[in-house]
């Protein structure tokens, strides 16, 4: 269960760290530090990453580096004009292209499902790309931590725990196929064709090959690892 749990720690940092990489730049120390942490996991899913994210650190440090990306922030996801990569779910998955339509509301649904509410806190909207990054990171963490409760207490309703867990590991892969994973790829293709720094544009080809790889390959791995866990 040991490298189960680590394995499931590392994919909910980095959903998280990728939550966060969308935020509007504040501070470019912040934002190296963010990056450097990803530097730390993302080559683990794939190399290629590494060079991607080793010229967003160097855009970031060039002289006006946090205010050029944050203009390109604002021109990608803000406006005022039409944006260039809107990061909005719905514009993507509704045939009209509108906001706040049925997959908004089947995304609430999914958040429903896992107890949560929306926190005062969070500002962006229920299909936004950080919403929906930071909900797999939030279902990825509800596992480890209630798996590990089970491995440290004796008390623990062991049929529970697992019924728990395998419904949020059902949340994620549904989430991914119907939300995250069905738009992520104009988004972010919107990123590489329209972003002016190599921060955005990069941060659009690891988001998507991440994505990509969960959907494709680590989630099934994930599943059975979890069968194996139930089965001892």
């Amino acid at each position: 269960m040991e490298n189960f749990l680590a394995h499931e720690e590392y994919r909910g940092i980095i959903y998280q760290l990728l939550s966060e990489a969308y935020k509007l730049p504040e501070e470019a120390e912040k934002e190296k530090q963010i990056l450097e942490h990803l530097l730390e996991l993302l080559p683990l899913v794939s190399i290629e990453t590494k060079k991607l994210i080793e010229e967003m650190i160097g855009n970031m440090g060039k002289e006006e580096g946090l205010e050029k990306v944050r203009r390109d922030h604002l021109k990608l996801f803000v406006g005022p004009k039409t944006l260039l990569a809107p990061p909005y779910g719905s514009l993507y998955l509704e045939e009209k292209g509108q906001i706040m339509g049925p997959s908004t509301r089947d995304a609430v649904r999914f958040y429903q499902a896992a107890g949560l509410k929306k926190s005062d806190d969070f500002k962006e909207p229920p299909d936004h790309i950080r919403t929906e990054l930071e909900f797999m990171s939030y279902l990825i963490s509800e596992v480890v931590k209630d798996l590990s409760e089970l491995k440290e207490k004796e008390d623990c309703n062991r049929e529970e725990v697992l019924n728990k867990c395998e419904k949020f590991l059902e949340l994620q892969e549904k989430f991914l196929q119907n939300h995250l994973g069905s738009w992520v790829r104009p988004f972010t293709q919107n990123l590489i064709k329209n972003g002016d720094t190599l921060y955005y544009q990069n941060l659009g080809k690891i988001t998507e090959e991440f994505v990509r790889f969960e959907v494709m390959e680590n989630l099934k791995q994930v599943k059975l690892e979890f069968e194996e866990i139930k089965r001892n």
